[in-house]
């Protein structure tokens, strides 16, 4: 199972529709690292978002949960506002009110496949897997052309792999393949971290 708290938390202002990425590291004791991806590429950039990121940036999650709650009351049928608060919130682990945003902009908005990445990071940051897998499935089904969501699942899916490996060997300790799969995986994970 992941652990709640990430272990690194870097900010990527990277070229995937001018977005910007928010990537948590999540680990747990018996499974290699999970790196997921937080995208922030539904519209481009506005200054009121920018704000937003600005204060993230800076580590001021509360001032930017309050900043993209004004934002999301000026504005409340705008999507762009609601999915910044979901990721503003996420980033002050407020992760069951961040989850709702995601879920009701999923409601309005079904055809957007960035809330489906944003909430199987939620999922797979409280160790729900399978609702990870799930969300980012339909990611990449409604646009196959989402790469930080078929690397998110990628990482879900080796997430998966190593919890059962994991598993079969507490069950039988003499199943040595499963070890050395789960190994592979985690030397795997530590080059990937490093580059």
């Amino acid at each position: 199972m992941l652990a709640s708290a990430p272990r690194a938390r870097t900010y990527n202002e990277n070229q995937y529709s001018g977005s910007l990425c928010v990537a948590s590291t999540l680990t747990s004791n018996s499974a290699p690292s999970v790196l997921l991806w937080l995208s922030l590429a539904v519209l481009p950039a506005r200054a009121d978002e920018a704000a937003v990121l600005g204060l993230l940036r800076a580590g001021d999650t509360t001032r930017a949960v309050e900043q993209a709650r004004t934002d999301v009351a000026a504005r409340p049928r705008d999507v762009v506002a609601h999915f910044t608060l979901s990721v503003a919130l996420g980033e002050a682990r407020q992760d069951d009110e961040a989850i709702r945003v995601l879920e009701q902009v999923i409601e309005d908005y079904p055809e957007l496949t960035e809330p489906y990445n944003n909430l199987a990071v939620l999922h797979a940051r409280r160790g729900a897997m399978d609702l990870a897998r799930a969300a980012l499935e339909t990611a990449v089904r409604r646009n196959p052309a989402h790469a930080i969501a078929f690397e998110n699942l990628g990482d879900v899916y080796a997430a998966l792999a190593a919890r059962s490996w994991a598993r079969s060997a507490e069950i039988d300790p003499a199943r040595t393949g499963a070890l050395t799969k789960l190994a592979l995986l985690r030397e795997l994970r530590a080059k990937s971290a490093t580059n």
